[in-house]
């Protein structure tokens, strides 16, 4: 006989004052599906789980809860393309607003103001999502259209803020053809290295 088991994801929220502590411990999901990838938190002390779900067709997912300190889920959103999506990073910007990084297998990755067209299969993406995971304010998918080597794609690694709300990202590309700006200080892929080129911060 086969057995089975369902796999909850526990929520551990901690703050920290001088001379207390309190801790909440909570179940946000009893998906036997889901991998909890990344946590960002806002000024106001919600936090954000950042998971990777699969629905019962079979689809790969990426979702987003919003909890409260004391545990209390505020709001669920699911989004992704027909392939596996993984998010590797998240934060918040000083309006609330939650901007994911990661990389995505989805040439059908939903977007929103791209600002630049990759078409190779496995790219980075980064995301803004509002506060209340009610409207994707912006996406884009972030690469080239193929690699030195098959095996070589474009990736998104880690993600900062800053103060005036400018996003920056950052990864590796194998992609031959990764978009860059005037003045960058690589325009090309090295032509030795062969396995990948990173790339450096991207600001918004």
């Amino acid at each position: 006989m086969k057995s089975t088991s369902l796999v909850s994801i526990s929520l551990i929220a901690l703050a920290c004052t001088p001379g207390q502590a309190r801790a909440a411990l909570q179940y946000v999901t009893g998906d036997p599906s889901a991998q909890a990838r990344v946590l960002a938190t806002d000024s106001s002390g919600n936090l954000f789980t950042v998971l990777n779900v699969t629905e019962p067709s079979g689809r790969p997912q990426i979702r987003v809860i919003k909890s409260n300190a004391q545990g209390v889920v505020l709001a669920t959103l699911d989004f992704g393309g027909s392939s596996t999506d993984t998010p590797s990073g998240a934060v918040t910007d000083p309006q609330g607003n939650l901007i994911i990084v990661g990389t995505t297998n989805s040439t059908d990755f939903p977007t929103v103001s791209p600002v630049v067209s990759a078409t190779d299969p496995q790219v980075a993406f980064v995301m803004k999502i509002n506060a209340l995971l009610t409207q994707i304010l912006f996406s884009s998918r972030l690469g080239g259209s193929g690699a030195m080597f098959s095996s070589l794609k474009t990736s998104g690694n880690a993600i900062a803020v800053d103060g005036a709300g400018n996003v920056y990202v950052t990864g590796s590309t194998g992609a031959v053809d990764y978009p860059t700006t005037p003045g960058a200080y690589q325009v090309v892929m090295s032509p030795f290295n062969y396995r990948s080129d990173g790339f450096p911060p991207i600001a918004s």
